[in-house]
């Protein structure tokens, strides 16, 4: 991988899917994404695209959660 390639999302794809049984927190995920130079309008596309695969609900939850990052700073 390039410096200046981005990782493929599998992680945050996995925890948000996933996530819908395990109910594990998706914070760390989705800091780590931004730490790796991920914009959050990609992040939110990204959750929006995977609530057909994790059920609308997960992924309105992972939204507030990146919404809660993004105001603290």
């Amino acid at each position: 991988m390039t410096q200046d390639a981005k990782p493929s999302g599998a992680s945050i794809r996995q925890r948000v899917v996933g996530g819908a049984d395990v109910q594990r927190p998706v914070q760390p995920d989705l800091r780590g994404a931004l730490n790796l130079g991920w914009t959050v309008d990609e992040l939110r596309e990204a959750l929006l695209q995977i609530s057909g695969y994790a059920g609308f609900p997960a992924a309105h939850e992972a939204l507030d959660v990146l919404s809660e990052i993004v105001t603290e700073g």
